[in-house]
């Protein structure tokens, strides 16, 4: 705050500066940061965390937003508010255990159980472990060395105009237009359903 007298020194009045600031989401910060070089565009972030709902509705927003800044100053008991942080939270809704217990949700109608993970957490183990899966089945057995060396000759025929791009796309469309069984397991909506739905298709 400041205050300020006229120039006779018979009145006065107490003002608080402001400096202009503007604010966006931590999904639209993604990919930006703060700190003190000379290059940075911001030099200090003030969050807001929310509540530990937050974390179990968005699963690593804190994370997100905590790795935006580029230096967090270490703070001691002569200077609990450093000004070299970067990072600086406001809110209710910052606490020690939003930071150790975000991802977790106590057991309804349980006292004295062990928190457990919240259901997006659930759903983002049962994803990853089914993309391994998918990795190790793709490595092993759907691009194995002879399926690759089979795509590679045909790549190359492609290119060098052994196989009309017109085959190519002929293919693409036969594969969309019959979808074999294992395609259509993959989809939310079978793609023979939409097919036989479709205005476009013809009966030979």
């Amino acid at each position: 705050m400041r205050t300020q007298h006229c120039r006779k020194s018979c009145c006065s009045v107490t003002f608080c500066p402001l400096v202009p600031a503007w604010a966006t989401t931590i999904h639209k910060f993604q990919g930006m940061e703060a700190g003190f070089d000379k290059n940075d565009q911001f030099q200090h972030l003030i969050i807001d965390p929310g509540d530990i709902k937050s974390e179990q509705q968005q699963p690593g927003i804190l994370y997100v937003a905590t790795s935006r800044a580029k230096t967090i100053e270490h703070m001691t008991q002569e200077t609990p508010q450093t000004k070299m942080s970067a990072l600086y939270w406001t809110g209710g809704g910052m606490s020690i255990n939003r930071v150790i217990d975000g991802s977790t949700k106590k057991q309804p109608n349980k006292q004295g159980h062990k928190r457990v993970e919240c259901l997006k957490i659930e759903k983002r183990h049962k994803w990853v472990t089914y993309l391994i899966k998918q990795q190790e089945l793709t490595i092993t057995d759907t691009y194995n060395k002879d399926r690759l060396k089979r795509i590679k000759n045909k790549q190359e025929q492609i290119i060098y105009g052994h196989i009309c791009h017109r085959d190519v796309a002929g293919s693409i469309s036969t594969m969309l237009l019959n979808p074999n069984k294992k395609m259509d397991e993959t989809q939310d909506i079978p793609l023979s359903s939409l097919i036989d739905q479709s205005p476009l298709r013809t009966e030979n």
